[in-house]
């Protein structure tokens, strides 16, 4: 016995018409997931360069507060800030050490040559002595997007984005 549908003019989606809509949402989201893989690396180069520019101006204020020499190195695994005994030695307490950047894919590179930045931070005239060349940050998801951070002897730092690869930054 066939029991009679209670409501003849029921509303809704059939079974087809759900699976074409979740069909159509897949290959929307498909097309979408490589722009977001850009983007994500994209913010994961600009946090690390503005975690250093930060970095960059607590050295130079803990230089002047302390009125000690404080001494900021790269190398590819990361950078150390290290307040120094003397401005004419390169040894001291290590304030601060940052490691292992690679786990977001990020690496730092020279702009040129193989000597990573250096930069030491004067207290009395409050300058910086800076070895090496210029940092560049990229990111192995976004290859043709980097940043390069400047530094120059007043101890001012700042970041370019070479060949305007990511806007926000002046070019380089």
């Amino acid at each position: 016995m066939k029991r009679p549908i209670k409501n003849p003019n029921a509303k809704g989606f059939t079974l087809i018409e759900l699976l074409i809509s979740v069909a159509l949402i897949a290959i929307i989201a498909s097309l979408a997931a490589p722009s977001f893989t850009t983007m994500i690396a994209t913010q994961r180069i600009k946090g690390l360069a503005n975690e250093i520019m930060t970095d960059l101006s607590f050295a130079k204020m803990e230089s002047v507060q302390k009125n000690q020499c404080i001494a900021v190195d790269f190398s590819a695994q990361g950078y150390t800030i290290t307040q120094l005994t003397t401005c004419t030695t390169t040894t001291g307490a290590t304030i601060k050490t940052v490691n292992n950047i690679s786990a977001s894919n990020n690496s730092f590179s020279p702009s040129s040559g193989t000597t990573y930045l250096g930069i030491k931070f004067e207290p009395v005239r409050t300058t910086a002595t800076i070895t090496g060349t210029d940092l560049v940050i990229s990111n192995t998801n976004a290859s043709t997007r980097s940043l390069k951070i400047v530094a120059n002897t007043m101890g001012r730092a700042e970041i370019c984005s070479p060949s305007a690869t990511i806007t926000g930054f002046k070019p380089c």
